[in-house]
Order: C-alpha cells, then sequence, then structure tokens
C-alpha cells in the first residue's frame, strides 16, 4: 500500500496530465485545421486526432479500472470521442466551404 502523501502526488500528477492532454488537444486541433487548409486529403488530420481519442479514453478506462475517479485524472465530464468526432465534422464542414 502507498503512504498518503504519495498517493495524493500520483494523483495530483496524474489530475495535471488529464487537464494538460485537453488543453494540448485544443493547439493541436487548431494546428491540424491550419494544415488542412492547405491540402486536400483530410486523412493525417482525422487519423491523428483518432490517435489522440484513442490515448485519452485509455488513460480514463485505466484511471478507473485502478480505482481513480476521471475527475482524479481531469478527465471528468470529457468525452473524447464525442468531442473528437465534432472536431472532425468541423474539418470537413470547413473543408466542404472551401472548395
Amino acid at each position: 500500500m502507498l503512504d498518503n502523501n504519495y498517493d495524493n502526488k500520483y494523483k495530483s500528477y496524474l489530475k495535471i496530465l488529464g487537464e494538460d492532454l485537453k488543453i494540448y488537444l485544443e493547439s493541436v486541433i487548431k494546428e491540424l485545421m491550419e494544415f488542412n487548409k492547405n491540402h486536400k486529403d483530410d486523412t493525417f488530420v482525422i487519423g491523428k486526432l483518432y490517435g489522440y481519442m484513442e490515448i485519452i479514453s485509455m488513460i480514463q478506462q485505466q484511471s478507473v479500472a485502478d480505482g481513480l475517479t476521471l475527475k482524479d485524472v481531469g478527465l471528468d465530464n470529457f468525452n473524447p470521442e464525442k468531442y473528437i468526432n465534432q472536431r472532425i465534422d468541423e474539418i470537413k464542414g470547413r473543408k466542404q466551404i472551401s472548395h
């Protein structure tokens, strides 16, 4: 059993990591939207977004399996699949408008 101080540091680290992942994901989406404006094929952009979705989903699932709450890891009230799919729809919508 881990001591309480170590356990709190662990949870704090994971929460910051989860929150930072969401922030980083937003900046990546902005970069990918810019990239997509100049390229006809959006396969790269969509593939990269699905990769992030898988990573965040895996962190959420493993956290719960390890007895942590999604709030503990800063990913509560965050559905990566819904979020990423909305962004993909935005990318595709902008692509259709520009062509």
